[in-house]
């Protein structure tokens, strides 16, 4: 397959629709909370893809790569899913409560362990989330997507880059690729929610865990 007609550009309100779906098609299939929750894919789109990417569109942080050699409507390809750090998730509806309780969970101890946060002063990107339409894999495009918003936020003013990795490859490419300092790990069978333990049992990988990048430190085309 050729790349030439493989190009990365912001994301905007009209990629709404297609992005919210092909958010829904890659973490329900691959992303190891969801699987296991056995999450369906329209009510994940409805409740939760939709509305985060209603949200990202607001800003000029995210990104998408798109083949232009597609019909029109079906050429993103990948996206790369992106917002100044906001700790408010609804917790509803309750299909997929667990998953936004985890997400929950785990900024507010990224909080705990920075009390010098302050909104109002320091900007600070969250990486929401990363996806590539299946066949596309293998082209670096996960890659070019995270290099391309590490550039954009850093040029933007932003000081830190936060990330919730609850899947092992993502962990990996944060860690090693990337270098991201790793804040906290939660094990998956110790997080409770109302009374219950969504993941226990799930092993692969064992912990979800939370990534930090200091951009002040982050040289621009360099990486």
């Amino acid at each position: 397959m050729s790349t030439e007609h493989f190009s990365i550009r912001f994301f905007t309100p009209e990629d709404v629709e297609e992005v919210a779906r092909l958010f829904s098609d890659t973490f329900c299939g691959r992303e190891p909370i969801t699987k296991y929750l056995k999450t369906s894919r329209d009510s994940f789109y409805v409740n939760f893809t939709k509305p985060i990417s209603l949200d990202c569109a607001k800003e000029q942080l995210s990104l998408v790569c798109e083949d232009q050699s597609l019909p029109k409507g079906e050429r993103i390809i990948g996206f790369r899913l992106s917002e100044t750090v906001n700790f408010n998730y609804d917790c509803e509806p309750e299909e997929n409560c667990a998953i936004k309780a985890l997400l929950n969970y785990m900024k507010a101890e990224w909080t705990k362990r920075h009390p010098e946060f302050d909104a109002n002063e320091q900007k600070i990107m969250n990486f929401v989330a990363l996806g590539v339409k299946d066949g596309f894999e293998g082209f670096g495009i996960a890659s070019k997507l995270v290099k391309a918003s590490l550039d954009n936020a850093k040029k933007s003013g932003y000081q830190m880059a936060v990330v919730i990795a609850t899947a092992q490859g993502t962990q990996h490419i944060f860690s090693n690729k990337y270098k991201f300092k790793e804040v906290y790990a939660l094990a998956y069978d110790e997080f409770e929610f109302k009374h219950q333990k969504p993941y226990y049992g799930l092993k692969l990988p064992p912990t979800a865990k939370i990534f930090e990048l200091d951009l002040t430190s982050w040289n621009i085309g360099e990486n």
